[in-house]
């Protein structure tokens, strides 16, 4: 019997942007800090090296960590003033883009300089990736924000009588980890993007009949400083090449079937492409009539 290999993924996909006012900071005297300097990242949980040109700020100095330009935690209250100062970051610091470092003099307050521009902490744990097996299949899951809980899987879906159990997918989309950047793209954060899914690949027999339940916890709300065009996929069926469970690359086969939440209309709408990741390409179709079609 002929066989396809079909994928189905629950992807959610935002685009946020901020818009972080930057404050300048002034120095007396020609103590100046060096690093971090503005667009470090550094992760929570590790060492790291806090630079200053010593000047004239006497025998020793103080460390400020600052939060939107705020005294928000005392990296040091007393260390020689010799250029340098190891920090390790505590794990459960909470992350962000808007922190500087502020060094002072002991002996005279007016003596002080803090980082030109904002840097990044951001947390120690990766992008999440996920493996579960379940009744025979494989799901995988990834979140640019993280996995909660991983995959849990619960008791058989009550409005379907086929069903041999559901599973529950929770994903940070509030939030974002850095690491997964590229030579071909830039960080999901640093793009403003939240990116969260979850993969199911199996083998089907042609003409297979297919049934999938799925519910929305949520009503989708537009976030502010979200602009632009935005849509969340729900569903995504596709074919893919012979070597996707093995962890090959190949490109997947088309048609393309989606089930899009608009983000303009906040309506439901499929779509079915003949690119893949494009959604430009084809009309809104009617949903009744695709999945009839399926």
């Amino acid at each position: 019997m002929m066989k396809r290999l079909f994928s189905y993924s629950l992807v959610v996909l935002l685009g946020l942007a901020f818009v972080i006012p930057s404050t300048s900071s002034l120095s007396a005297g020609t103590l100046k800090v060096t690093t971090p300097n503005g667009g470090n990242k550094w992760k929570t949980g590790k060492k790291y090296a806090i630079k200053w040109v010593k000047g004239n700020a006497g025998g020793t100095v103080k460390i400020q960590l600052l939060k939107s330009g705020k005294h928000y935690k005392w990296v040091s209250k007393k260390t020689k003033n010799d250029g340098k100062h190891t920090w390790k970051i505590p794990s459960a610091l909470k992350a962000g883009k808007t922190y500087k470092i502020k060094i002072t003099s002991r002996t005279d307050k007016t003596v002080n300089d803090a980082t030109d521009k904002n840097f990044t902490i951001f947390a120690a744990n990766p992008v999440s990736d996920d493996n579960y097996t379940y009744n025979g299949k494989r799901y995988y899951a990834k979140s640019t924000g993280g996995v909660k809980n991983g995959i849990r899987l619960s008791k058989v879906h009550k409005r379907s009588k086929k069903s041999r159990g559901s599973v529950k997918f929770i994903v940070f989309t509030q939030k974002c980890v850095y690491g997964n950047s590229s030579a071909l793209h830039d960080d999901d954060c640093d793009q403003g993007i939240r990116r969260s899914q979850l993969e199911q690949y199996d083998e089907l027999p042609v003409n297979r009949d297919l049934e999938y339940r799925f519910s929305v916890k949520k009503p989708y709300k537009q976030y502010p400083g979200l602009g632009g065009d935005y849509y969340i996929i729900f569903f995504e069926i596709k074919p893919m090449g012979v070597d996707a469970l093995s962890g090959g690359d190949d490109l997947p086969t088309v048609p393309t079937f989606r089930l899009i939440l608009d983000g303009k209309t906040n309506k439901f709408r499929s779509a079915i492409s003949l690119r893949n990741h494009s959604y430009s390409d084809v009309e809104p179709l009617d949903i009744n009539k695709d999945i009839g079609k399926l």
